[in-house]
């Protein structure tokens, strides 16, 4: 079919509707994943109308796409990751295979990485056709690091002292952002404030002329080199440590 108008032309190819039998379904890539080395997916072709989908010939493409924090600026990245920080989408293994009874089938590969100080995510492109000549595929991806967790704390910046027991929520999940079971080491730390009352300055320097001494004595009232910021406090002493668990992937 053709539709021609006094802007040009398009071909446009009609085909009857095939409602589709049955859909491919990935299981959560919720384990823990290690560049250079093998990662296995598992996935199923099931019916609609409930039975499962066996020996049916599964076809795969896995390619690999780089992944970078964005919050950084370029030349924290290129510091970071080199200069080929805009890298392509690669592909780095093909494949075939069959689903099991029950329609399940499994696709192993190896995360095979150029920089290891980066993260990757794998996208698995599938394509499963059943007895009766069906196609359907779908996609899928898995990020895969050096480090695969991500802590999340859920705490106030201000926590007043009171008699009542207190507990601040945290979760863990892997790069996927599935929670994962982990063993946390959390240390309470007393930090050492500043030894008088100062005026926040709301301006600082990046170098100082005068040492710390020499501004103390010109500027008595004012304070040096942001003391102010907690983040700078040294750590007095450890007054707590806790080692608590996080099952399904939460923990207070």
């Amino acid at each position: 079919m053709e539709i021609e108008t006094d802007y040009g032309s398009i071909n446009i190819q009609v085909e009857e509707y095939k409602r589709p039998t049955f859909e491919v379904l990935f299981d959560k890539p919720n384990q823990h994943y290690k560049l250079n080395d093998s990662i296995k997916v598992q996935g199923k072709a099931s019916s609609f109308s409930g039975y499962s989908v066996n020996n049916a010939k599964v076809n795969y493409k896995v390619f690999r796409r780089a992944m970078y924090d964005y919050r950084l600026t370029y030349t924290q990245r290129s510091a970071i990751y080199g200069s080929n920080i805009y890298s392509e989408r690669k592909q780095i293994a093909i494949g075939k295979t069959n689903t099991k009874p029950g329609g399940k089938f499994d696709i192993t590969f190896f995360a095979k990485a150029t920089n290891t100080k980066q993260n990757y995510s794998y996208e698995i492109e599938t394509e499963v056709t059943d007895l009766n000549g069906e196609t359907r595929t779908k996609t899928t991806a898995i990020n895969v690091g050096q480090k695969d967790i991500n802590l999340n704390i859920s705490a106030e910046q201000v926590i007043y002292v009171s008699n009542k027991t207190d507990s601040i929520p945290f979760w863990v999940t892997n790069l996927n952002n599935e929670p994962i079971k982990a063993n946390v080491k959390a240390e309470w730390s007393l930090l050492q404030a500043p030894s008088k009352l100062m005026n926040k300055s709301p301006f600082y320097a990046e170098n100082y002329a005068l040492s710390k001494e020499e501004f103390i004595k010109c500027f008595p009232d004012e304070d040096y080199n942001n003391e102010l910021e907690v983040a700078k406090w040294p750590i007095k002493s450890v007054e707590l440590k806790q080692s608590p668990t996080a099952k399904n992937g939460r923990g207070v």
